[in-house]
């Protein structure tokens, strides 16, 4: 307990309020590390070598303390809080005086906007602003590298431009804001509000605006995991409409690259489009994750996958297609995606695969609670026999069959998802803070230390340790993740 306290001491000693950064104690602010996108951020930011994070998050239903429970305190400060608490945010940037912050934190499920909007303008709005407001306090006291250097990132998305023809070229930096559901709408004003402190007071906002992700850690509401992890338990695959719904799809590792270029090289009060120039139809995707199963996992009996598909009443106000153009930050700032779609997607199902612990850690009550209430299936139990919009596969689409309350075998809550090695990629290169097979993560930021092939990954750290935490959560549920793909 001494090393500890100590540790605790030296965390929370007091520093000037202004002046210059001291270069040997740099520090960045990330709001909603523990969700999809932040977990993956920090773990490439980390992983490269990376200044020291202090994580803001509320952990609500989104954002899981387990995804980052490895990481040592000296690397990974995780503070339980919400980012429309001023006081909290203004303590931790005097606190901790970092030189950049990341904002992820966000409600980001488009769905569960058209249901709940409220809890969406809260958090993505009054939390930006929030936000801005004190990191602009914060700014104003620095001088000197400090006060250039300075940057907040604030993490957008395609949505906020609204929807495309089948012709139309993909978005630009330049394109027109017209958001079409009440999430890309908070998103927009977040923008708005990033946009004016930069040309008001000078604040050194760069706003970026990505496709849909996917990939590792991501919450199973969104289109992959969920498809995944239901075909696996045998249970219907919902397609909304026709299922021709276009979406830019990028690997979540590719995306935590292209911010940490922004973070680096980002000009102030510019705006970055990141995209993955993979654009795919919602049923195209369902189709490949069933034949990955088809081959990685058959069902019992011989039956593809596919043929739990049913079409379901299309989603109010639904998008027909995104597409982005990202010509800008891989000229001025040299990012280029790492993951093809196909090699991307088949990697991220086998992470589900094994990774079972972790699916059944989050799938659990307030997820099949919202299962029930929005596609009428419950959790883990059998098929039900409607869900909005008509029977099962009351409507069918190409490729699609009639399926109506099949499955090969009822699933029950103490029945676990198969489990069977996956390919990770990067084979005998695992760091020693990876102590159980389900905690590993395909791809090269799977850890700190953790390196691309061909790179010697840092084996020296000790495994499987919290960070402090400080603060409580308020009983307000407020987001911890950021814009995601689904």
């Amino acid at each position: 307990m001494g090393a500890f306290r100590k540790l605790l001491s030296a965390a929370f000693r007091p520093r000037p309020a202004g002046g210059p950064y001291v270069k040997d104690s740099m520090t960045i602010l990330v709001t909603g590390g523990l969700g999809f996108i932040g977990t993956n951020f920090v773990l490439g930011h980390l992983a490269s070598g990376g200044d020291r994070v202090v994580d803001l998050d509320l952990a609500t239903y989104a954002g899981n303390p387990a995804n980052l429970a490895h990481l040592p305190p000296e690397s990974h400060l995780l503070v339980r809080g919400d980012v429309c608490d001023r006081e909290l945010v203004e303590g931790i940037l005097r606190e901790h005086r970092p030189r950049a912050i990341v904002h992820l934190a966000a409600e980001s499920h488009v769905d569960r906007s058209i249901s709940g909007p409220a809890a969406f303008v809260q958090t993505n709005v009054v939390g930006t602003f929030t936000l801005l407001e004190a990191a602009r306090a914060h700014w104003e006291t620095l001088t000197g590298a400090g006060r250039d250097g300075f940057r907040l990132i604030y993490v957008s998305t395609d949505e906020v431009y609204g929807s495309l023809e089948p012709d139309d070229p993909p978005f630009t930096e330049l394109s027109t804001c017209a958001p079409n559901s009440p999430y890309s709408a908070s998103k927009a004003a977040g923008d708005h509000l990033a946009r004016a402190y930069f040309r008001t007071y000078g604040f050194p906002a760069v706003t970026t605006h990505c496709s849909n992700n996917y990939g590792p850690y991501q919450f199973p509401e969104k289109l992959i995991p969920l498809m995944t992890i239901n075909a696996l338990a045998g249970k219907p695959l919902p397609v909304y409409g026709d299922g021709r719904q276009i979406r830019d799809w990028i690997h979540v590792e590719d995306h935590a690259r292209a911010l940490s270029l922004v973070l680096d090289k980002g000009v102030p009060g510019e705006t970055y489009n990141i995209g993955g120039r993979s654009e795919r139809a919602n049923i195209e995707v369902l189709t490949s994750i069933c034949g990955i199963l088809d081959a990685e996992a058959p069902r019992e009996g011989g039956a593809g996958h596919l043929e739990l598909a049913v079409h379901v009443a299309d989603r109010p106000g639904h998008d027909r297609r995104y597409a982005i153009d990202s010509t800008k930050i891989e000229s001025e700032l040299g990012f280029m995606p790492e993951y093809s779609f196909p090699d991307g997607l088949e990697a991220t199902v086998c992470w589900y695969r094994a990774n079972a612990r972790w699916v059944e850690s989050v799938t659990s009550g307030e997820y099949r609670e919202w299962m029930k209430r929005h596609y009428g299936m419950d959790g883990w139990d059998s098929p039900p026999e409607g869900l909005p919009g008509g029977t099962l596969a009351a409507r069918r689409g190409p490729g699609l069959r009639r399926t109506a309350g099949l499955a090969p075998r009822r699933w029950r809550s103490d029945m676990r998802i198969p489990w069977r090695r996956p390919w990770y990629g990067v084979p005998d290169r695992w760091p020693r803070i990876m102590k159980r097979p389900e905690e590993r993560r395909i791809g090269a930021l799977a850890a700190v230390g953790q390196t691309r092939a061909g790179s010697r990954p840092d084996t020296d750290r000790k495994s499987a340790r919290h960070g402090p935490e400080v603060g409580q959560p308020r009983a307000r549920k407020a987001a911890s993740h950021g814009p995601e793909g689904g």
